[in-house]
Order: C-alpha cells, then sequence, then structure tokens
C-alpha cells in the first residue's frame, strides 16, 4: 500500500469524527445519539489501528524483500488482530527486535498512548459483544489523537 492509501485511512478516521462531532452539536448533545455515535468510532478506531499497522508492514516487505518476505509478512499481519500494544510490540519484534523494543520505549515516555490503545480494542470488543461500554465522544477525541501518534511512530520506524 503506497503512503497515500495510509493517508487515506488517516482522513477518512478524521472525516468520521468531524461528521459525528456536527451531527451531535446538531442534536444539543442528545446522549443516546452521544453513545451510539461514540461506538460506531470506537470501533472504526480499532479497526483504523489495526488496517493502518498491517499496511506499514505490507509496504516494508514491499520495499525491502522479494516474494517470500512478502508472502510471510502478509500471512502475519492477517492474522493480526485485537491490536494491544503489548501485540503490536510483539509483532513488530518479529520484524526486527528493536522495532518492538522502540514501540515499548515510546509507549514508556508517554503510558496514555499505551492505554489508548488498550481502552479501544477493550471498549470495540464490548461493544461488538453486546456489553455495555460507557465510552464518550470526549474520550474518544483524546484516544484518536494518541492512536494518530502511534501510527505515525511506527510508520516511521519502519517506513523511515
Amino acid at each position: 500500500m503506497p503512503a497515500q492509501h495510509r493517508e487515506s485511512r488517516r482522513t477518512k478516521l478524521n472525516a468520521a469524527f468531524t461528521l459525528a462531532e456536527e451531527t451531535i452539536k446538531a442534536n444539543g448533545w442528545e446522549p443516546s445519539l452521544q453513545a451510539l455515535l461514540s461506538q460506531h468510532l470506537c470501533v472504526l478506531l480499532s479497526g483504523f489501528a489495526e488496517a493502518f499497522v498491517e499496511d506499514v508492514l505490507r509496504d516494508y516487505a514491499l520495499t525491502h524483500g522479494d516474494w517470500r518476505l512478502q508472502r510471510a509478512a502478509s500471512w502475519v499481519t492477517d492474522r493480526f488482530q485485537n491490536p494491544k500494544a503489548g501485540r503490536l510490540e510483539e509483532l513488530l519484534a518479529t520484524f526486527d527486535q528493536e522495532w518492538g523494543n522502540d514501540l515499548k520505549t515510546f509507549f514508556g515516555d508517554d503510558p496514555a498512548r499505551r492505554d489508548a490503545l488498550n481502552s479501544v480494542v477493550a471498549n470495540k470488543n464490548k461493544i461488538a459483544h453486546g456489553e455495555d461500554s460507557n465510552v464518550s465522544y470526549v474520550v474518544l477525541r483524546s484516544w484518536r489523537t494518541s492512536l494518530q501518534e502511534t501510527a505515525a511512530f511506527v510508520e516511521g520506524l519502519c517506513l523511515p
């Protein structure tokens, strides 16, 4: 996936947040609408994190290896789901141990980044299984910022 594909993912995510905020404001911050849109945005955030990392690692394989590396990268990333921080560190370490260590340091420098990723995935799973999720739009905006910082870090680490 070229860089413009990853940028398209960012743009679509930001557009979804903008539309949700406009809709919420237009309806007087009505609680049930806000809750429904927040759940939807949480699922989108989790999907963004998962797909963005897959794109980055596939791009790495395309630019740095032959068909064998590309096939292995595709196989590994196809099985990457629920991208909690520890799983993401492990995934990056399968490509380069230093990448895993660098991501662990990145999360250690600002634990809110680790917490945001883990919280998005945990809430997405609750939503998907019909459990209550008290995630709010205000919290999601903060998590989106943290996830976008993490995505940019991973992109810069793997595709400098």
